[in-house]
C-alpha cells in the first residue's frame, strides 16, 4: 500500500444531516444513523439541532463553506434541495415527499397502513377513522392503504385532513350507533396518533 492509499484510508468521512429533531421520526432517523455509525464508522456528523420543521425560504448558512462528503436529509422544500444540489456531493433523501433526483431510503408507508388495519380489524373495530397530514405524499400512501384494508372487509374509513397538529384540536370523527364501541382512529403518523388520543375535542361517537 502506497503512503498515499494508507492517508486516505485513515480519513474521516465528513457527513451533513438535515433532519429536524421537533418530530419523532426524525429524531428516530438520527438515532439510526447513530447507531450505524457506532458500528461502522467513524464519521464526522454535523448536525444543526432544528426544534422546527425546515420552512421554504431558509438554507442552512452552515453549508455554504462546508467542506463535506455526503448528505443525509429529509428534503420537504426546494430551498432545502437546491442547496444540496450546489454542494455537489452525494445525497441521500430520508422522506420521500418529494421529486429530488437523490437516492431514497424510506419506510413502506403501504405496509405500514396495512399492518395498522389487520391490527384493528383483528380487534373487532368495524367502523374507522383516519387523521391524514394534509399534502404529504407519505401520508396520501398510507392514507390509500388504509382505506383499501379495511374497504376490502366492507368497511368505510372517514377522513380528516389536517395541516398541522394544531388543526387536529377541535375537530370530530363521528362513528354510528351509540357510544360507537367498535371505532379506531388511526393517525398517519405516530405524533398525529397521540394528539388524536389526547384531545378530549377528539370522538369518535354518535
Amino acid at each position: 500500500m502506497s503512503d498515499e492509499d494508507r492517508d486516505s484510508s485513515h480519513v474521516v468521512p465528513r457527513v451533513g444531516l438535515l433532519v429536524e429533531t421537533q418530530v419523532g421520526p426524525g429524531r428516530d432517523i438520527l438515532r439510526g444513523i447513530a447507531r450505524y455509525v457506532r458500528e461502522s464508522g467513524p464519521w464526522a456528523l454535523h448536525l444543526e439541532a432544528r426544534p422546527q420543521i425546515f420552512m421554504e425560504g431558509w438554507e442552512p448558512k452552515w453549508m455554504r463553506n462546508w467542506k463535506g462528503q455526503g448528505i443525509i436529509a429529509r428534503f420537504d422544500t426546494n430551498t432545502t434541495a437546491s442547496a444540496v444540489k450546489r454542494l455537489g456531493v452525494p445525497a441521500v433523501d430520508v422522506l420521500a415527499d418529494m421529486n429530488t433526483a437523490f437516492p431514497v431510503v424510506h419506510v413502506d408507508d403501504a405496509a405500514i397502513a396495512r399492518l395498522a388495519a389487520e391490527h384493528l380489524l383483528e380487534r373487532g373495530f368495524r367502523q374507522f377513522g383516519f387523521v391524514a397530514h394534509a399534502g404529504e405524499r407519505w401520508s396520501d400512501n398510507r392514507l390509500d392503504a388504509f382505506a383499501n384494508a379495511v374497504g376490502e372487509h366492507g368497511h368505510e374509513c372517514q377522513v380528516l385532513h389536517a395541516s398541522s397538529l394544531r388543526a387536529v384540536e377541535g375537530r370530530n370523527l363521528r362513528g354510528k350507533g351509540r357510544g360507537c364501541r367498535d371505532c379506531a382512529i388511526t393517525g398517519s403518523s405516530r405524533c398525529w396518533e397521540f394528539r388524536v388520543r389526547g384531545s378530549r375535542r377528539w370522538s369518535a361517537r354518535a
